[in-house]
């Protein structure tokens, strides 16, 4: 996305952060709505990946720089708080039989976490975000996330 109309720079950082998401959603809902052991097996490496990468390149990239303004410190922190609590809830799923109810309980509590997490950021802090910083500072923002991204080898 970067390279693209340079006027949208703001827009396409946080279109892909909503799609990211929106892939995230698709995978685990898969997952969720699944009784077989294949679908765990083959999709959670993934979803878990996906979640680490994203948590990771938005703590390093964009994060830091919202937290600059007053008005998003508190929305941050609370972010910071729900990734810390998905990285709790994916350790747990890495120790645990993919078999088991007892996983797949695990599983949905975390899909809940994830949801209430995305839907806390695309409905509170994108808008405020979207609101506060230039195009400059956003544009930054994505390139220095594209290369969180790639440092982790996600794209």
């Amino acid at each position: 996305m970067i390279g693209g109309s340079s006027g949208s720079a703001g827009v396409d950082l946080f279109r892909r952060l909503t799609d990211e998401h929106a892939v995230a959603a698709e995978l685990m809902q898969q997952v969720a709505g699944s009784m077989e052991l294949p679908t765990r097996e083959d999709l959670y490496p993934q979803i878990r990946r996906q979640l680490l990468v994203h948590a990771r390149a938005e703590e390093q990239a964009f994060y830091p720089r919202l937290a600059a303004h007053p008005e998003l410190r508190a929305l941050v922190e609370r972010s910071l708080e729900e990734h810390a609590e998905v990285e709790r809830f994916l350790k747990r799923l890495d120790v645990k039989d993919r078999s088991t109810k007892q996983w797949r309980d695990l599983f949905g509590e975390m899909v809940q976490a994830v949801q209430a997490h995305v839907a806390r950021e695309e409905q509170e802090l994108f808008p405020l975000a979207r609101r506060l910083l230039d195009p400059l500072e956003l544009r930054r923002i994505h390139e220095d996330y594209d290369r969180a991204e790639d440092r982790d080898g996600f794209r």
